[in-house]
């Protein structure tokens, strides 16, 4: 099973981050979701630019196991932010520009997506 949050973190984890230390799955809300990008945003920060190096980076990361969620959950998590009209980039705050990690994410998306029939 998975890791129980001590005490004091329960209440700033909050359920889902509960649920994904307890290895469990939430219905994809918006702090699902947000969790997700928040993760995949931390990971490029220090990314000059958003090329398809980083996407392929990132992409093998989620395969791999380095990011909370499976590869499905992950397409699911980066095409519900893309459907979000609200900012992606307000609690990572990366040097890059909303544009560009839209279609950044558009991208890691698609490639994920391409991995499902590989």
């Amino acid at each position: 099973m998975g890791v129980q949050p001590p005490p004091e973190l329960a209440e700033p984890l909050g359920r889902v981050g509960a649920q994904i230390l307890q290895g469990g799955r939430s219905s994809m809300g918006t702090a699902s979701w947000k969790g997700h990008v928040d993760g995949i945003l931390y990971g490029i920060q220090f990314d000059r630019t958003l090329d398809d190096a980083v996407v392929s980076r990132v992409a093998d990361g989620v395969v791999d196991g380095l990011y909370p969620g499976d590869r499905a959950e992950t397409v699911e998590a980066l095409d519900q932010a893309l459907r979000y009209s609200g900012p992606l980039n307000d609690r990572a705050e990366t040097h890059h520009s909303e544009e560009s990690i839209r279609a950044f994410l558009t991208r890691l998306s698609t490639a994920l997506s391409a991995r499902a029939t590989s």
